[in-house]
Parts: structure tokens; C-alpha cells; sequence
């Protein structure tokens, strides 16, 4: 099953690179902490069991215009150090689908992006353990993200959910973690 996924992934990030003249590249720096919470629960932060474990991380990151509509797509490579319960890296490469609405939502949220890909984990995560007996190296990888807009052209911060997991299935271990980031982000 999973070399099934990753023969997809592979082939959508193939089709999805035709042009890079067309996109914008971006370098990002973000951090944050892990909960013990499932990721429904985020949506409930007075609920939030915060663990004593951290995670720091670096993005590059291309997105290109879809046609003439509001939505990017692209992809991300972050490089991730966790620290704190647990103290191993990860690489986490997400294909993403980003939506710009003509205006700020409520004159705060300037966009919204959703990414999917795998995870690798160099170490079995401490957090993952604790709280089903077995994880992998290797899970599924999304993300939710949030964007704000500074009065820096080309800089943006956001505020994203960080999440590993089975996918339901999808791949052999049953487990997954969350996490909360905050992050700035340059764009060229």
C-alpha cells in the first residue's frame, strides 16, 4: 500500500511542474509544540493537552497560479527538529492547494492552504509511542495553514496545524501526532 501512495505522490508532483517560470518561490521559518490531542480537537484549543515537546523547521516552497482563478498549487520541502519528550528530525514533503480570496477574511485571514504528502521521521516519534504502542518512520503528512499578510511586501506569517498520521488506513501503523506552529515566510 504504501509504495502504491508514493508512486501516486510521485506522479502528481511530475504533472504538477510543467512551468517554474510562472510561480513563486518562498523560504519559511516556523515553530511550535506538540499536543497528545486528535487533530479534530485543535478546532478546540480551550481542550489543547499540551506536550513538553517542541518543533522548529525550514520550508522551501514553490506555488504557481491555477489558470486565472484564486487557488495556487505547488509543493514544500520542510526540514523539521523536534526537541523537548521527544528529539529526532523529520522531512515532510506536502503537494499544496492554496485559495486567495479578493479580500481578507474579516480584514485578518489573507489565505487559506492545505497540503498533503509523506513523513519521514528519523527515529520512531517518542509522542507517536506513547500513545498507541507502535508508529513509523514513515507516515502520511498534511497540513492546514492560515496566512496573515504584514505590512512587508513579499513576508507573510501563518499559523498551521502540523500533523502525521496513518491517513486512515493508508499506510500500516495505526497512529499519527499534532502539532501547533507559528512561521514567517519570505517570498521571491
Amino acid at each position: 500500500m504504501q509504495s502504491g501512495f508514493v508512486g501516486l505522490l510521485t506522479g502528481a508532483l511530475v504533472a504538477a511542474t510543467p512551468s517554474f517560470a510562472e510561480g513563486e518561490w518562498s523560504i519559511g521559518a516556523f515553530g511550535g509544540q506538540m499536543t497528545s490531542n486528535d487533530w479534530i480537537r485543535i478546532f478546540d484549543p480551550a481542550s489543547l493537552d499540551w506536550e513538553n515537546s517542541y518543533l522548529y523547521g525550514l520550508t522551501l516552497s514553490y506555488e504557481r497560479p491555477r489558470a486565472d482563478s484564486r487557488f495556487t498549487w505547488g509543493a514544500e520541502l520542510q526540514l523539521v527538529q523536534h526537541t523537548g519528550l521527544q528529539d529526532h528530525n523529520e522531512i515532510n514533503f506536502p503537494v499544496t492547494l492554496r485559495y486567495t480570496p479578493d479580500d481578507s477574511w474579516f480584514g485578518v485571514f489573507d489565505s487559506f492552504s492545505y497540503g498533503i504528502g509523506l513523513s519521514l521521521a528519523s527515529d520512531k516519534p517518542e509522542i507517536e509511542l506513547n500513545r498507541k504502542e507502535d508508529t513509523a518512520e514513515l507516515l502520511i503528512y498534511w497540513m492546514a495553514e492560515l496566512e496573515f499578510d504584514t505590512p512587508l511586501e513579499q513576508q507573510d506569517v501563518f499559523v498551521r496545524l502540523h500533523h502525521r498520521s496513518d491517513g486512515y488506513g493508508l499506510m500500516e501503523v495505526d497512529n499519527g501526532s499534532n502539532g501547533i506552529v507559528f512561521g514567517f515566510r519570505q517570498r521571491f
